[in-house]
């Protein structure tokens, strides 16, 4: 006979704000479930947000929550979208610290 609880939880997080949050759920609970037992959409509206739609366990995304059955200790997470991509992050690295465009050491002065 398996456990009567699951220990799981639910984190959303922005730059000013954070959702942590431990859950007691049943066996056999889905991630979908675990969102709308949750009080974190009206925390997300209360911040005047959108309840992100990416999620993932542990870094992994979950492609369909409604059939996604949590597992003790499941750490659910809300991905919240990206304010640059990354790869323009590198591109503006690049540009203001330009690789093999160093000056060259100069030798140390002969005495």
């Amino acid at each position: 006979m398996g456990p009567a609880h699951l220990e799981v939880s639910l984190v959303c997080v922005w730059h000013e704000w954070q959702y942590l949050r431990q859950f007691r759920v049943r066996p056999g609970t889905t991630v979908a479930q675990l969102l709308a037992q949750s009080d974190l959409a009206a925390q997300v509206a209360a911040q005047g947000r959108v309840l992100p739609a990416e999620l993932g366990i542990f870094g992994r995304r979950v492609a369909d929550p409604e059939q996604r059955v949590l597992q003790q200790g499941d750490r659910v997470e809300l991905y919240r979208p990206l304010l640059i991509d990354p790869k323009d992050i590198r591109r503006l690295r690049a540009v203001r610290h330009p690789v093999g465009r160093r000056k060259p050491r100069q030798p140390p002065p002969a005495r």
